[in-house]
């Protein structure tokens, strides 16, 4: 087998299973030769490397919430992580090198906290509850203190979160809402509500350049056109079979991806406020509680009640499994890649937080010393 023939069958080539034994069907002199003679193109060496299996090791496990943790964030800096838990309280971790350490603990609301996100530019913190309101802290240094509580939702708050220019929050709620904060030094102002769902909205999050917010609800999803404080329905999509929990865009805007309760993940190309369905991820065995890009769009990592954290390679529009990470024991609630792409952090219901790092497979190390 020549080399071009085994960096394209890289994409598809079960026996990645057994790493080190696919190693072995490599002729190093060749590959060498290959080299020294220019005859590999970097394109081919990208592929290489693209296409290995990935290791994620855990390096840290953080325990100080007394019930399930809802979601885990890092700062836009990748300094600090945010965690929103069932014990009514926000903790604030300081990270460093794969490991964490509490610096805060912010508590003013008075039931769950479901979600906890930075600003864009990491000088505050939103987040939304199952009291129905929402609250606006200021973060400085590993501290935060409560600059404002936004009432308008009825019933419980399941997220909240920033655009991307970090003029405005959107709210998603348990009373069939979306409703749009015009957002300013601390503090927000009502602008817009949006009531096309029919069902508890799940989760609201704006597009990469602010000028569209995705939806979802039952087993829906809408697309939303943003215009300074308001906005439009352009789209819904119609594909899953029960609950959609979450829908995120792609770094670059082109898609969007969605975890459902039927045990799959869509992906859905976007352009100019419509979406079609380019393909559907099978693979954990329960409901999907997260799916979200990578900082490079080059990858999704999605969390289930099967316990399990899946890492899927993303690329015009298809993904491929190609880790599964096992160290939970209860619900994954949500999982998020940090800021450099290097670490991932997981929120589960069994009270603990996971930090995992990418290292090198022995694979990868050996394959290596051949380019």
């Amino acid at each position: 087998m020549d080399i071009f023939t085994i960096a394209e069958n890289l994409k598809y080539d079960k026996k990645f299973n057994n790493q080190l034994n696919f190693l072995s069907t490599l002729d190093n002199q060749l590959v060498n030769n290959i080299i020294k003679t220019k005859e590999l193109p970097d394109v081919l060496i990208n592929i290489i490397f693209q296409y290995i299996p990935k290791e994620w090791k855990v390096t840290a496990t953080l325990a100080g919430h007394t019930n399930s943790v809802l979601s885990a964030q890092f700062s836009p800096d990748g300094r600090y992580i945010a965690t929103a838990s069932w014990d009514k309280t926000v903790k604030i971790w300081l990270f460093n090198a794969g490991q964490a350490t509490v610096t805060a603990t912010l508590e003013g609301h008075t039931d769950l906290v479901r979600s906890a996100q930075f600003s864009p530019d990491g000088h505050y913190i939103v987040t939304a509850s199952d009291d129905s309101t929402v609250k606006i802290w200021r973060f400085n240094a590993g501290q935060a203190t409560e600059t404002a509580t936004l009432e308008g939702h009825t019933d419980f708050v399941r997220s909240a979160q920033f655009s991307q220019d970090g003029h405005y929050i959107v709210t998603a709620s348990d009373d069939s809402t979306v409703k749009i904060w015009r957002f300013n030094a601390g503090q927000a102002i009502e602008t817009a509500t949006l009531a096309a769902h029919t069902n508890w909205v799940q989760s609201a999050q704006f597009s990469p350049n602010s000028r569209y917010i995705v939806t979802t609800s039952n087993k829906t999803v809408k697309i939303w056109r943003f215009n300074v404080g308001q906005a439009t329905e352009t789209a819904t999509l119609v594909g899953h079979t029960d609950w959609v929990r979450l829908a995120q865009f792609s770094p670059d805007g082109h898609y969007i991806v969605t975890a459902s309760h039927d045990n799959t993940v869509k992906i859905w190309r976007f352009n100019n406020g419509q979406a079609t369905e380019s393909s559907t991820l099978v693979g954990h065995t329960d409901s999907l509680l997260s799916a979200q890009f990578s900082p490079n769009g080059h990858y999704i990592v999605t969390a289930s009640c099967d316990k399990t954290v899946k890492i899927w390679r993303f690329n015009a529009g298809q993904a491929v499994e190609i880790a599964t990470l096992l160290g939970h024991t209860d619900w994954v609630r949500s999982a998020q890649f940090g800021p450099d792409g290097h670490y991932i952090v997981t929120a589960s219901s069994d009270e603990t937080v996971k930090i995992w790092r990418l290292t090198p497979t022995e694979f990868e190390r050996q394959l290596k010393t051949l380019l």
